[in-house]
């Protein structure tokens, strides 16, 4: 009968989680309250490089290994301008989204020695790839990837800003085909693959000694416009890198009213717990 119970609340449990994950409204902790704890330090800032269809699993490292260095590292320039952007983005809504709460500069976080040091990428090669930790990360100019869940190395970037709470910000991209069409092109039918970008944007707020006081999953952040994607026969319509920026800057911009309604209802939460103590 013990065993039975036990079965029946694991399996309420896996379903509540996996209906929370579903929706996209998956959270860690109480709730996102920043108020009165003094300066943020974001000290990650990052997607994922594999930007593909929704349906191609591939790892996409990127250019042959044949291929030119210039046009190596032209093959990421689109990725890169896109994380910058969104960079500005978020920096630019930030006190919008966390009143009364000020965000450490960023060039007080890029030039700090000990932050470099201690956030530099150090790669894990096996077979001729890396497969470290946060090896497929793009950042902004001046940052690195931190992983949300370092608990050590986040106190440590603590200590180092002189703040009591840090933030990492990691988003993962991919596209969809929305509308599928044909055309007349000379004497065939030519097909038109119309589609848009889907973002997934996870925020993690550290706090020094306790650890990740919150984090949530922002799911299927869409961007506003459909654009034409590339096809050919055999192969999963591909989108144009140029696109990437205008695209993932319209998704990114869908984070801010989920982020202030966050932002609300752990406020609310607070004066709630701070009138029942009274």
């Amino acid at each position: 009968m013990a065993f039975i119970l036990v079965f029946k609340h694991f399996f309420f449990s896996i379903t509540v989680l996996a209906a929370l994950v579903l929706t996209g409204c998956f959270t860690s902790g109480n709730y996102l309250y920043v108020e009165g704890k003094g300066d943020i330090a974001l000290v990650s800032f990052s997607i994922d490089r594999r930007i593909n269809h929704e349906k191609d699993s591939s790892a996409h490292d990127g250019p042959a290994l044949l291929t030119t260095k210039e046009s190596k590292e032209a093959f990421w320039d689109f990725h890169i301008q896109s994380i910058n952007e969104m960079y500005k983005q978020f920096r630019d809504k930030f006190s919008e989204v966390f009143p009364g709460t000020n965000l450490v500069l960023h060039e007080t976080v890029s030039n700090n020695e000990k932050y470099q040091q201690l956030s530099e990428h150090k790669p894990k090669i096996i077979l001729g790839k890396d497969v470290s930790l946060g090896w497929s990360q793009i950042n902004p100019d001046g940052l690195n990837w931190v992983s949300g869940f370092g608990k050590e190395k986040l106190d440590s970037l603590c200590s180092i800003f002189n703040v009591n709470l840090v933030m990492s910000v990691e988003c993962k991209a991919r596209w969809k085909v929305d509308t599928t069409y044909r055309v007349p092109s000379g004497f065939a039918m030519e097909e038109v693959n119309l589609g848009h970008i889907v973002l997934d944007a996870s925020v993690y707020l550290h706090e020094k000694g306790k650890g990740m006081v919150w984090s949530r999953n922002y799911r299927k952040l869409e961007a506003k416009d459909r654009v034409r994607l590339e096809w050919s026969s055999g192969e999963p319509p591909q989108m144009d890198k140029r696109d990437f920026p205008a695209q993932l800057q319209s998704a990114f911009k869908k984070i801010f009213p989920e982020l202030i309604e966050d932002v609300n209802r752990g406020k609310a939460a607070m004066q709630q717990q701070q009138t029942q103590e009274l």
